[in-house]
């Protein structure tokens, strides 16, 4: 089971399964500060189960993936089921080289060969906080009545700072998986994102 990962599961879970025929040869490696060594698993998220996809040593910090297919989507990686991260998997960048800054993983995603997973690892950041700053707000203005205005005025300025954030990305990083997340998240009523996917398409 994924835990800690905020808002992501069901985004994640639905992703891996929206195009399992399109397979894609990757060579996927990097570095991890503070790892000696270990072994790193890729996942594959299926429902809200994962499933180790593959796996490789980490020796002084640096990772190496066995080159191999994979279908287009996001998938995690990490140490275990405690410490992983979800990462965009792309036909177009068959040669991914990931960063992980941060012992856990999730905090400290970035890329130097993949803009939207560079992208991506910042999101992954600030949505939690954003999201949290909401509900507090919808929380306080239930809880104090008297203070409803000012917790609704905070509301509204966090939700439009998610939006723009998510507008943002998605016009900075066209026809990319990232920009399809962030357009399917501006999604009112959020259509099951299979059936989003083969309509963007």
């Amino acid at each position: 089971m994924i835990t800690k990962l905020h808002t992501l599961v069901y985004l994640l879970a639905s992703m891996c399964a929206f195009s399992q025929e399109r397979l894609t040869a990757m060579e996927i490696s990097g570095t991890m500060t503070g790892a000696r060594g270990g072994k790193l698993y890729i996942y594959d998220v299926q429902g809200k189960s994962t499933f180790k996809a593959d796996s490789c040593i980490v020796a002084n910090g640096t990772f190496s993936f066995p080159k191999r297919e994979y279908a287009d989507g996001i998938y995690m990686i990490g140490m275990n089921e405690n410490n992983m991260c979800p990462v965009i998997l792309s036909a177009a960048e068959p040669k991914l080289q990931l960063q992980f800054n941060n012992m856990k993983l999730e905090q400290g995603l970035t890329s130097n060969s993949s803009p939207q997973n560079h992208a991506w690892g910042q999101y992954i950041l600030q949505e939690p906080v954003l999201l949290k700053a909401i509900k507090d707000a919808k929380v306080g203005a239930h809880k104090n009545p008297e203070q409803k205005a000012t917790f609704d005025k905070q509301l509204a300025e966090k939700e439009s700072e998610l939006l723009t954030l998510q507008k943002k990305l998605a016009s900075d990083y066209p026809k990319t998986h990232l920009a399809k997340i962030m357009n399917w998240k501006q999604e009112p009523n959020r259509t099951e994102i299979g059936k989003y996917y083969r309509d963007w398409e």
